[in-house]
């Protein structure tokens, strides 16, 4: 006799959950290693705390604004990092994370799974 073996139906993860979906855990472990993460997370403080010392040193000794405003000036040039860090290397991050997701053939994979129109 032949044994049946038994499939069962792929599980959805739900979307509050997205630390049980073994997909979503396996890139964001390989996104978050310890050594890439290390290297931008110390160029980006050290660029971050460049642009606020050296606002801050502006506002205070040339331009002569009083403490609180020259607390305040550092916030533009920060807000600007953040914007270069999100709009540019994001950017960047995920075309190249679809590219090699499209080298390593997963999305034709997800692509040809069957699901319905509503899933």
């Amino acid at each position: 006799m032949i044994a049946e073996t038994s499939v069962s139906p792929p599980s959805r993860h739900a979307a509050w959950k997205p630390w049980a979906n073994p997909i979503f855990r396996r890139y964001c472990r390989s996104r978050l290693r310890p050594r890439g993460l290390g290297v931008w997370l110390l160029v980006t403080v050290l660029m971050a705390g460049f642009l606020f010392f050296f606002s801050r040193t502006i506002a205070t000794y040339q331009v002569h604004l009083s403490p609180e405003d020259a607390a305040r000036a550092p916030l533009i040039p920060l807000l600007f990092l953040q914007g270069l860090i999100l709009f540019v290397l994001g950017t960047a991050q995920v075309s190249g994370g679809i590219t090699a997701e499209r080298d390593e053939g997963v999305i034709d994979y997800q692509r040809l799974i069957p699901m319905s129109p509503l899933a």
